[in-house]
């Protein structure tokens, strides 16, 4: 019994791992909230000292590291001091980032037609022009003499191939504004202070490289003797930042600013965001294996001169490579492994060897009461898998050819959650008979058997895992659980709308966040939504931390709770039949601006091609453009129409 009483008095520390989700953030972001909250407390229940995110969480993740490190869920940012917030809440970062900024109006202005006309024109010329380029390099190995005599007379021309430095001022086009994503960055661009009372705290997220990253992968014999060198290309990387009370703060700020960077090129949905170009130290951990080809010598200290291409930062510079970025969840939609990984090196010491990472080591070691101190894998899942029911395809008799064809592009983003859990599921398997293993050691007699156990735990360097998800269908938690403690939540679950309650007593709970539709872009349309998820993401965060971290709640705060669920939780479920006239609209318009950039961007090779469709292509580009106007004309009559309805018979919608 004693020692049941101490596990509850001691806080339970917390690896958070939070997948993408686009306009899902705000479920996210709630529980998130609600977490973050908790860790922030002079007594906290719970200790949240390692981040993991890709996509929209790693823009979470590092949101939630900002109340972290500046030790409460409301620190002072930058946004619109005229503001007047209806609760508490809402002054949080996450709040603004995913409720406020996250907004259609905001992400598809008509300033962003506007400029994406401008980037457009500039896209179009550079098009023609790498399209006349593409054409010479053609002719170039052409034996028609015609040909071969064009390239000659314009070979020499440096206005038909631009440098490697030039092509990374090309436009990137996209079909939504990438300044929402910067936006969103700007409300904790402002670096945390550190002090002596600042909390260790590691932030990993992925990206997703672009260009790539050529690596070489040693290989050694059985007696530890490197075998073989491999080269391979990878596209997946990932940043990791250990914030720690020794960071002097300029250092800080360099570090802070980034996590920020890292944070929004994870964050840039391919299409509907432009990829991010960021620079990187070859001293860095996301560049540990970078091949000996990139280098001038052996000593891997100095990037050679020539054949890099465009990924040197400049001539310059001989210590830096850029790339270009995008959203991290293409390839690792679920980084929860990277944060295993982190925690079995500090353990293990086998951390990046650098001065900062040996001092957030004692830190993050200190911080833990015991070696066996209980961690959670909290693991934020918008979408649960309950049954047969979750996937339509689980079900579904038969695929037409672009449901083929697409599921090679969808498929392998899905399989994310089902590897990482089966890797989970096989280092649970191999930390078990590890033990096991020990425990035979140790009955045998052997006297002093420390040398044996660090020879297992050098090779099975492995503890169980908690993994404990967060989805919404912990909600029905409430109701179904005979604990005393959460017990105290069910006037929250008595007071949630019907339409809720019974998607939960279904098994459904996949369809209780409002922003589920149109591919997650949903709640992008409407604040009422992106409203609804944020408050069943705090419910949700409020509920796991009530069941497995002994957090109570005060009579105050359910009543607050259930407050808010009359005035923000939504009694329909919303379908893409609810939007309004000007909503659809815009989505028209969406599509007809992602057609004129395809087609803006499309190369045409052979000068009487390049003549001769090239005049199609500009009078195509300017029809989509003309229908862009005319749709935009639409959206703000229709606006008018639909507030001037409103205004005359009040909004009937739900």
């Amino acid at each position: 019994m004693k020692t049941e009483t101490k596990s509850a008095q001691t806080p339970k520390l917390i690896t958070l791992n939070c997948s993408g989700g686009i306009s899902l953030g705000a479920y996210m972001a709630g529980v998130f909230y609600e977490l973050t909250k908790e860790s922030v407390k002079a007594e906290p229940k719970v200790i949240i000292d390692i981040i993991t995110g890709s996509s929209a969480g790693a823009m979470s993740g590092v949101i939630a590291a900002y109340c972290l490190l500046q030790g409460k869920v409301d620190p002072p940012f930058k946004f619109d001091q005229r503001l007047k917030f209806s609760e508490e809440e809402h002054k949080s970062p996450l709040y603004q980032a995913w409720v406020q900024q996250a907004d259609i109006q905001k992400i598809d202005s008509f300033s962003v037609m506007l400029s994406s006309f401008k980037d457009g024109f500039q896209g179009t010329i550079e098009s023609f022009a790498d399209s006349f380029e593409a054409t010479l390099e053609k002719y170039k190995k052409s034996s028609n003499p015609l040909r071969k005599g064009f390239y000659k007379l314009f070979h020499r021309s440096k206005s038909y191939k631009s440098t490697p430095e030039a092509k990374r001022e090309k436009t990137n086009l996209s079909v939504l504004s990438g300044e929402a994503i910067e936006k969103i960055a700007e409300l904790v661009i402002k670096p945390p202070q550190i002090t002596e009372n600042t909390k260790p705290l590691a932030l990993l997220m992925t990206l997703t490289n672009l260009q790539g990253i050529l690596e070489q992968i040693n290989l050694t014999d059985a007696q530890g003797h490197l075998e073989q060198e491999i080269e391979t290309i990878t596209s997946s990387e990932t940043r990791q930042f250990l914030f720690h009370s020794g960071i002097p703060q300029e250092t800080m700020n360099k570090m802070w600013a980034k996590a920020v960077m890292g944070g929004r090129a994870s964050g840039a949905f391919p299409v509907a965001f432009p990829p991010i170009w960021d620079h990187s130290d070859i001293s860095s951990i996301n560049l540990k294996d970078l091949s000996d080809d990139y280098f001038k010598t052996p000593k891997r200290q100095e990037l050679k001169e020539e054949g890099l291409g465009a990924v040197r930062e400049s001539k310059a510079d001989d210590t830096h490579l850029v790339f270009l970025y995008t959203d991290g969840g293409i390839l690792d939609g679920l980084p929860i492994l990277k944060g295993i990984e982190l925690e079995n090196d500090l353990r293990s010491n086998q951390i990046h060897k650098k001065e900062r990472s040996s001092q957030f080591q004692e830190e993050f070691t200190a911080q833990q009461p015991s070696i066996n101190t209980e961690r959670l894998h909290v693991y934020i899942r918008p979408v649960p898998v309950e049954n047969l029911n979750s996937a339509k395809r689980l079900t579904q008799g038969e695929f037409s050819t672009l449901e083929v064809g697409l599921s090679g592009l969808t498929l392998p983003k899905s399989e994310h959650d089902s590897l990482r859990l089966r890797e989970i599921q096989k280092r649970n398997q191999l930390a078990l008979a590890k033990e096991k293993l020990i425990e035979v050691i140790e009955d045998k007699n052997f006297g002093d058997i420390s040398q044996i156990e660090k020879i297992i735990e050098e090779a099975i360097p492995y503890r169980h895992i908690k993994l404990r998800p967060i989805t919404p269908a912990i909600i029905g938690e409430i109701a179904n659980s005979r604990s005393n403690g959460i017990s105290r939540l069910q006037p929250i679950y008595d007071n949630l709308p019907e339409n809720i309650k019974a998607s939960l007593q279904e098994g459904s709970a996949a369809e209780l966040l409002a922003s589920d539709f149109l591919g997650a872009f949903g709640g992008f349309f409407d604040k009422r939504y992106r409203d609804h998820d944020f408050l069943l993401g705090r419910i949700c965060g409020i509920t796991w931390l009530h069941q497995y971290c002994n957090v109570e709640i005060t009579e105050a705060e359910v009543d607050t709770i259930v407050r808010q669920i009359k005035k923000y939780l939504l009694a329909q479920d919303p379908q893409p039949a609810d939007l309004k006239l000007s909503q659809k609209i815009r989505i028209a318009r969406i599509v007809l601006r992602a057609l004129r950039i395809v087609l803006t961007e499309s190369k045409i090779i052979g000068l009487i091609w390049l003549f001769v469709l090239g005049i199609l292509k500009v009078l195509a580009i300017s029809g989509l453009a003309i229908l862009e106007i005319l749709a935009t004309v639409l959206i703000v009559v229709s606006d008018l129409m639909e507030k001037a309805q409103n205004r005359m018979f009040g909004n009937e919608k739900v």
